[in-house]
């Protein structure tokens, strides 16, 4: 479990909580950029050797 969860689930403070798990999320979504930014390049660059220019 990421930290920021981890910590979110150990509170007691809601103020603290909330913040934690936007943390969290914010984690997740920069996770999923970059495999959808490693996947695309992936591809492009398959692409580019397959068809040579």
């Amino acid at each position: 479990m990421p930290r920021a969860a981890a910590d979110a689930e150990a509170t007691d403070l809601e103020n603290v909580r909330e913040r934690n798990l936007r943390s969290a999320r914010a984690w997740d979504e920069m996770a999923e950029r970059q495999d959808r930014t490693e996947q695309a390049r992936l591809e492009r660059e398959t692409k580019t050797v397959i068809q040579p220019i």
